[in-house]
């Protein structure tokens, strides 16, 4: 059972938007913290019991996400029509998703400790913490060790390809990429 949820899967579970169930945390009427960094919500199992529990919403929903199989994937990228572009190619192919996204590696690796993302999809060149040093990060983690990692870059070198193959590195996709690419390479891992 997973320790913590995202406003994103809270959502899910209740029915609501992300919005209102990032609300629901901000007025206390769901108990969560925050993260130190970044100040992003997570919800405990315990916290989300007792919200269910009180409301007489079925405990059984917790194991929605489960029982359809949604898969998360989180988007990082400092360009927002880049972010913009990969979230809307998503929510067009893949149905059954929760999409998070952050616009710096610094964000991504907060985010990817507390949702535990099936899939990143993170470009290379970014400020605060780039895209190497992230999936460095998320492989030594026992939390994120797993995740599947797409990588988008513009700039394809050899010492940036060497360094990601060492990371376990699923796809490399190169910018400018198209959306059948993006599909290619996404639909092994989402599919």
């Amino acid at each position: 059972m997973k320790a913590y949820f995202a406003a994103s899967e809270v959502a899910r579970i209740l029915g609501v938007s992300e919005k209102t169930a990032r609300e629901y945390c901000a007025s206390g009427k769901i108990e969560s913290e925050t993260t130190d960094l970044e100040n992003y919500p997570k919800i405990s199992y315990n916290s989300l019991s007792r919200y269910l529990t009180e409301n007489k919403i079925p405990l059984e929903q917790i194991d929605t996400l489960k029982k359809k199989k949604i898969k998360m994937v989180l988007v990082v990228d400092d360009d927002a029509a880049i972010l913009l572009l990969l979230e809307n190619i998503l929510k067009e192919k893949y149905h059954n998703l929760i999409i998070e996204t952050a616009d710096n590696g610094f964000t991504a690796n907060v985010k990817a400790q507390i949702l535990a993302p099936d899939v990143l999809i993170t470009d290379l060149k970014m400020p605060k913490l780039g895209g190497i040093e992230l999936c460095r990060n998320l492989r030594a983690r026992e939390v994120t060790r797993n995740v599947a990692i797409v990588v988008t870059t513009g700039f394809s070198t050899q010492e940036n390809i060497a360094g990601l193959k060492e990371l376990n590195i699923k796809k490399v996709l190169v910018k400018p990429f198209t959306v059948q690419s993006v599909i290619s390479a996404l639909d092994p891992l989402l599919g």
